[in-house]
């Protein structure tokens, strides 16, 4: 598991969602300026928190196992 979130693969989350840096800040209960930031690659998110609501997000965003294995 990757724990890493660049500026890259934060954007494309956030871009998947469909969701504003407003919004994506506020599900992870940080700044908008902050994921700016981020997206920027100027600083990386830290704590143990919001690395776990990233990693929740972007599993969230990942279709069920049960409806792949109904789609195929």
């Amino acid at each position: 598991m990757n724990l890493q979130f660049d500026a890259q693969r934060i954007k494309a989350l956030r871009s998947r969602l469909g969701i504003t840096q407003r919004e994506f800040a506020s599900r992870l209960s940080v700044s908008q300026p902050a994921v700016a930031l981020w997206e920027l690659g100027l600083h990386k998110p830290s704590g143990a928190q919001i690395l776990e609501n990233l990693l929740r997000l972007e599993n969230d965003d990942l279709p069920e196992l049960e409806e792949v294995k109904s789609a195929n």
